[in-house]
């Protein structure tokens, strides 16, 4: 599946909404260290076999995050667009990904409770979900962040955005322990692929993956077609304007929502500057807000796609939350961290694991049901259109 395109959005003459609001969902979205002796990965990944039960009950997780929050006292009133992200893999499954068809059924489970009013002021980012589509020997990977404005029964592409990973990383899934036949340059001894950093790509035993059980066969992954990472079966060429989706279900990381331009890249497509690749065509607006959502990345200033005064907003599935504004220009950014932005008290942020109870949040993810980060209030920043 490819990525579609179509022109990107001019300068807006107005913005429903003056100031912005960061709620980080902080949860650990990692697999399992798993003890059994009969398990050579020494991981796992949690979750339920069915994959059904899997996706209602990481929905129910996600939305005790979101009424947790709501309720917060430091919650901004209707003036400002209340910005909610959860971290990469939040819906993965207990195989490493679910059928693909299985991640479609997830914005609309969502969309039930997210249409009310009390959510209309709303922006959420629920994370990404994984999916796959068995291809010969192989299997195509959707790592998919799934976008969704809250108060509207509407999933037109004004309302609902998917953004797709382009690249496969060497920690997204669990893995055998292959040699990699290098030497590691701090070690001089033999390392396994799951441990040395430059994993041949182009070696299909370094791409395998997906296995949670030794019982369980292990499948080449590709990347999701038109990425620019290997093993991919077309590929995108990146430029002006090639990050806009017509459809919003295209995949591109350029979008429109809440009167607000944003960009969105998930986890290792940010460290490899994906959407600096492809900046606005001339007279396109530069990202406002540079959304990241990952299981590993930091915000990398190199990568930085946003205007001056832009903000970026990082929630990791290790769990480190960043905010921080763009202090340089979009060719030139430099990254000016705003830590205050968290209150460093109580008030601040909302445990959800306190305010809404699951006891069966643990068997989802590492630690339970997480924590919620709620931003002060910040100015929104202003339009700045590309130039020609």
């Amino acid at each position: 599946m490819s990525r579609d395109v179509s022109p990107g959005c001019a300068v807006e003459e107005f913005m429903a909404y003056n100031s912005v609001q960061f709620l980080g969902f902080s949860i650990n979205t990692m697999p399992a260290g798993d003890a059994d002796p009969t398990n050579p990965f020494q991981l796992k990944y949690l979750g339920n076999t069915n994959s059904k039960i899997d996706v209602s009950k990481r929905c129910q997780v996600m939305m005790d995050a979101v009424r947790a929050a709501a309720k917060s006292v430091t919650i901004a009133g209707s003036n400002t667009l209340k910005i909610f992200m959860a971290p990469e893999f939040f819906f993965r499954g207990d195989r490493g990904a679910y059928p693909i068809e299985e991640v479609s059924t997830i914005l609309p489970r969502l969309r039930q409770w997210t249409h009310s009013p009390a959510y209309k002021d709303w922006l959420f980012v629920f994370g990404s979900a994984l999916g796959y589509l068995t291809d010969g020997q192989a299997k195509e990977i959707f790592n998919v962040a799934l976008i969704q404005r809250g108060g509207t029964e509407a999933d037109d592409k004004d309302n609902a955005r998917l953004v797709f990973k382009e690249y496969i990383s060497r920690v997204d899934f669990i893995r055998p322990k292959a040699y990699t036949a290098k030497v590691c340059p701090n070690c001089n001894t033999m390392v396994y692929a799951n441990e040395f950093t430059n994993w041949d790509v182009n070696r299909p035993d370094h791409r395998l993956g997906l296995a949670n059980t030794p019982d369980q066969r292990m499948s080449v992954l590709r990347p999701t077609q038109g990425s620019r990472d290997h093993l991919s079966k077309s590929t995108n060429a990146p430029g002006r304007g090639k990050e806009n989706s017509a459809s919003g279900l295209g995949g591109g990381g350029h979008f429109t929502m809440a009167g607000i331009r944003f960009g969105l890249e998930v986890c290792l497509d940010h460290y490899n500057g994906r959407l600096k690749a492809s900046p606005p065509a001339a007279g396109e607006v530069y990202p406002q807000i540079h959304l990241i959502p990952s299981a590993g990345v930091n915000i990398t200033q190199a990568s930085v796609a946003c205007a001056n005064q832009g903000i970026i907003f990082n929630v990791d599935g290790g769990g480190h939350i960043q905010l921080a504004q763009n202090a340089g220009t979009y060719d030139v950014p430099h990254v000016s961290p705003w830590a205050w932005l968290f209150p460093p008290n109580v008030g601040g942020w909302v445990d959800v694991k306190l305010v809404q109870p699951r006891k069966d949040g643990a068997d989802y993810f590492v630690g339970g049901g997480g924590m919620v980060y709620i931003s002060y209030v910040a100015n929104l920043p202003p339009t700045v259109p590309a130039p020609p």
